[in-house]
């Protein structure tokens, strides 16, 4: 057997596998995208509870608390997760109106 003989061969014995198992070729779907987002759903009374509590609160206490909240809310907004960022801005205005 000449060179070429073997090569061929090679070839079917390599290719052969592939040809037998494979399929019809699908169409491709592109995969859903999901947001970020982790849809927070809080019930007012959270709101509520903490509007009562941090009226308890020292002034310098509400402070930390605001810049606290500021940066959650930023860091929210960054990984683009708009109902955390809500929730916290919720929570910056309770503080705010107190």
């Amino acid at each position: 057997m000449g060179k070429k003989t073997m090569n061929i061969l090679i070839f079917l014995t390599l290719a052969a596998p592939a040809a037998v198992t494979a399929g019809a070729l699908e169409r491709y779907q592109v995969p859903e995208v999901k947001s970020n987002s982790a849809e927070i759903r809080v019930e007012e009374k959270v709101y509520t509870d903490f509007r009562n509590k941090a009226k308890e609160y020292s002034p310098e206490k509400r402070e930390k608390l605001k810049a606290y909240y500021r940066q959650k809310m930023k860091q929210s907004v960054r990984e683009r997760n708009f109902d955390a960022a809500s929730h916290y801005q919720k929570l910056l205005d309770i503080l705010n109106s107190l």
